[in-house]
């Protein structure tokens, strides 16, 4: 469910995601790609327009896990801020910055107990971005996220392409 609020200058919505257990967990297999157990995240959304050329949009989420009755691990909550800020050089370019923020704020656990010293795992991320939307019907973006500041995560570099086209 996602309820939102509309102003000239300030777009917000709030809502939730539910996370369900995909895959099969085995213990062989060099990476389990699935969850492989339940979660609920609290989502909230938001675009300020201060100028009718600069944007500052992003989502807070806090995901409760619950915990994975294959290896009986629980990993713990998981607090997150994705965000850009971007400035239209045109009608159909913009050129910005963005990232995420990632903290997992409660210890990991294996049979209910705290896993060394918690696995608590967190990154930073930032980079520029380019948007081209030449029309209402399609558009193109470019990221580039360098990650920094991690902790019991791997580090690296993000590249996002994503096109945008109207079906109808």
């Amino acid at each position: 469910m996602i309820l939102g609020w509309h102003s000239p200058t300030y777009h917000q919505m709030a809502g939730v995601y539910f996370y369900l257990p995909t895959g099969d967990y085995d213990p062989k297999r060099l990476a389990n790609p699935g969850r492989g157990y339940f979660g609920l995240a609290s989502v909230y959304w938001f675009t300020w327009l201060p100028t009718p050329a600069l944007e500052v949009s992003g989502n807070l989420t806090y995901v409760f896990n619950s915990r994975n009755s294959d290896t009986n691990y629980t990993s713990g909550n998981e607090a997150g801020l994705d965000y850009g800020i971007g400035y239209a050089a045109s009608d159909a370019l913009q050129l910005g910055t963005s990232g995420y923020a990632y903290k997992q704020v409660t210890d990991d656990k294996l049979n209910g107990r705290v896993v060394g010293d918690g696995n608590k795992g967190q990154v930073f991320a930032i980079g520029p971005f380019v948007r081209y939307h030449p029309s209402p019907d399609w558009g193109v973006t470019f990221k580039w996220q360098y990650e920094t500041a991690v902790e019991n995560r791997t580090q690296g570099n993000r590249f996002i392409l994503q096109l945008t086209y109207k079906l109808f």
